[in-house]
């Protein structure tokens, strides 16, 4: 079955420049732009972009140089002119903005008793595009499915590997009942990622039947959504802290299936972090979901549990 990318268009990811740098994207054209998945910007370099993993500098943007007031302008057009309005997601390293975009940051840390408190000053953002592949889990969705009933499912990969962009058509395909019954599901949008909010609707396509916090630590909003919404199937980007794994293993407890995503290059990573063999240790996913890039193109292998805590292919 064949994906539907929804690509974003041109002027969407220019407007999160300002005017100094909009052209060059705009001039980039269509076919060159419609697949890029970042675009970085370093004080004192040029502005550059990343495509399948692969960082580049057009020859036309060579001579136009990143300044500290390009920089301050994404950040308060981040915060809709107001950089404090912003102020709380800096602590996290990135911000989230209109349409489940990510803004990365990098810069001087101000400190205090042991805790990030804020930047000192900012020299580099990763702007990362949030994109739609309507279509791509259909494929794999039928392997997930035991007995009739979906697995829980663990979807790994290096970052920038695509996990949120599979995890998001899952979610729909779970959602909207693609080969099988719709079902409802809860979705733990920490960062906005998964489903972009806006004004209190998603601007990403997440299925009929999905109810979603966003903005709210992932475990404390999966138990919210497990005691208040009654879900079937509940989802989060990125399962990093000891909370998220006390929250899967009440939320597997309850007899509710549960999608996350978790960083892992290779499916031996999954062995190498404490929290991921814990995970593993106490089976609470059921399959996995390997996301490769192999020669600029994804590829997704499916695996499952062996007993003695090993990993095994199943296609």
């Amino acid at each position: 079955m064949e994906a539907s990318i929804c690509f974003i268009e041109i002027e969407e990811k220019a407007k999160l420049l300002p005017s100094s740098l909009r052209p060059l994207v705009i001039e980039l054209g269509r076919d060159r732009c419609r697949t890029m998945e970042e675009l970085r910007l370093r004080e004192g370099q040029a502005l550059s972009y990343v495509v399948a993993g692969r960082e580049c500098t057009p020859s036309e943007w060579r001579d136009h140089i990143v300044t500290p007031r390009d920089i301050s302008w994404v950040l308060e057009a981040a915060g809709h002119g107001s950089i404090h309005a912003v102020l709380e997601q800096f602590k996290h390293g990135f911000l989230s903005v209109e349409g489940g975009h990510r803004i990365g940051i990098c810069g001087s840390v101000a400190m205090k008793q042991g805790e990030m408190i804020n930047f000192r000053s900012i020299s580099s953002l990763s702007i990362r595009f949030c994109h739609e592949v309507l279509g791509i889990a259909e494929p794999i969705f039928p392997e997930l499915i035991e007995k009739g009933r979906l697995q829980n499912t663990l979807i790994f990969s290096p970052p920038g590997g695509g996990k949120t962009t599979l995890l998001r058509d899952l979610i729909r395909c779970v959602s909207d009942g693609v080969g099988l019954e719709p079902l409802r599901v809860g979705v733990a949008d920490e960062r906005g990622e998964l489903c972009g909010m806006y004004q209190g609707r998603a601007q990403r396509n997440v299925g009929k039947c999905t109810d979603i916090i966003d903005g709210c630590p992932k475990a404390q909003a999966l138990l919210m959504l497990l005691r208040g919404m009654n879900p079937q199937v509940l989802a989060a980007d990125e399962i990093t802290a000891p909370e998220d794994l006390r929250a899967a293993e009440e939320i597997a407890g309850c007899g509710v299936t549960i999608l996350a995503t978790a960083h892992g290059a290779e499916p031996e990573d999954v062995h190498l972090r404490p929290i991921y063999r814990e995970l593993l240790r106490r089976e609470i996913f059921r399959r996995f979901i390997w996301i490769r890039i192999e020669k600029g193109i994804r590829k997704y292998q499916i695996l499952q549990k062996e007993e003695m805590g090993g990993l095994c292919y199943i296609s």
